[in-house]
């Protein structure tokens, strides 16, 4: 099976929408908002990353986690993400050592 990134994405925004309807039908609605890792869409943050946080929010995610800064501070990485209402309570850290 040959999985690209907009496979990736609608597969999980129906697992996402899937898993909140279960807990609604059942009376007990998500306790977290859906999130998504920035490394899925780092292409396009790479070249428009204001614009492509806020197609992120748009699509209605709320969290996401961080894939590095791309080349930002963390203040500026920080107002981005609040000017386009999005969160970052968790980051991806890459380590350039290896364990002996």
């Amino acid at each position: 099976m040959n999985v690209n990134r907009r496979h990736f994405l609608t597969a999980s925004a129906a697992l996402t929408a899937t898993n909140a309807l279960g807990g609604l039908a059942r009376g007990n609605g998500p306790t977290r908002p859906g999130g998504i890792q920035l490394y899925t869409v780092q292409p396009p943050l790479v070249h428009d990353f204001e614009g492509t946080l806020h197609a992120v929010a748009q699509i209605g995610y709320r969290e996401v986690e961080t894939v590095g800064l791309l080349g930002h501070d963390a203040h500026q990485f920080r107002r981005a993400l609040d000017r386009v209402g999005l969160s970052a309570p968790s980051a991806h850290i890459v380590s350039l050592t290896t364990v002996r």
